[in-house]
């Protein structure tokens, strides 16, 4: 084998590991059917245990892949026992698949904020299927590792070879593969985990995203009466005609004061 060959060898090689290794780091991003149970299989083995009625409520409802209801039962929980680790230990892993979770482009756009790039990231490694994209990145990886040692041979005999410029976006593309699945770790953790529970918790008590953006305007106008609850950094406020909404408990920060009523 020429010195050629060997050198387009080691390119391809080169490329392969750091790809390889941001497949991995990306593998994080798959699981919701053997690794849910797995992880909540450790969380029931985890000690201290909860006696909470709520607790044990919560892991059934993640063990049967309801993640919203799941997280509103340890709310409850953790309500009733702040200091519970177990309650806390279980709510972490409960958020964590719920991240994991695909979601619609109208739930990423709240979770963005309706930042074009930050949507457009979040889309991309949340539809990105992990193991696909890590054969693609190989792939392309060697194919482009095997087009540029075809084009240095060409070049070096004298000839013209168009296999310098598919190796260049062989590995762009890859490199770009390589890029989009090492940075979603990090997308997934910047997302407001009280937006996520938001978006995935159903029933009356959930908070409202919509009906918290419609009353904004008027809790500047003094429609605020009373605040009710707070948890997990939403608050249940009553406003002047009665309605009650859940809104971001910062969002009422400073217009009751030392006046808001907590509790119904």
């Amino acid at each position: 084998m020429s010195v050629l060959r060997w050198t387009g060898v080691l390119v391809a090689l080169l490329f392969f590991w750091p790809l390889a290794g941001a497949a991995s780091m990306a593998g994080e991003l798959q699981g919701p059917g053997e690794e849910l149970r797995r992880h909540i299989g450790e969380v029931l083995e985890s000690s201290p245990r909860s006696s909470s009625g709520q607790y044990a409520r919560g892991l059934q409802e993640a063990w049967d892949g309801r993640m919203g209801h799941s997280i509103l039962a340890l709310e409850r929980a953790r309500l009733v026992a702040p200091q519970d680790r177990a309650v806390d230990r279980a709510l972490e892993v409960v958020r964590t698949e719920t991240r994991r979770r695909h979601l619609g482009d109208e739930g990423m756009i709240r979770l963005t904020g309706g930042e074009p790039r930050g949507f457009f990231l979040l889309r991309l490694t949340h539809s990105l299927p992990v193991s696909t994209a890590a054969w693609w990145m190989v792939a392309l990886a060697w194919v482009g590792g095997a087009l540029g040692v075809r084009a240095l041979r060409s070049r070096a005999e004298g000839g013209l070879d168009l296999g310098g410029v598919g190796a260049l976006v062989c590995l762009v593309l890859a490199l770009t593969l390589a890029g989009l699945l090492a940075a979603a770790p990090r997308v997934l953790e910047a997302v407001d985990p009280a937006v996520v529970v938001a978006a995935g918790v159903q029933g009356r008590e959930a908070p409202d995203l919509l009906a918290a953006q419609r009353v904004l305007p008027a809790l500047h106008e003094g429609a605020l009466v009373r605040r009710l609850e707070e948890r997990s950094g939403w608050a249940h406020v009553e406003l002047a005609d009665g309605e009650r909404v859940w809104v971001r408990a910062d969002a009422v920060e400073g217009f009751l004061g030392s006046k808001v009523s907590r509790g119904e």
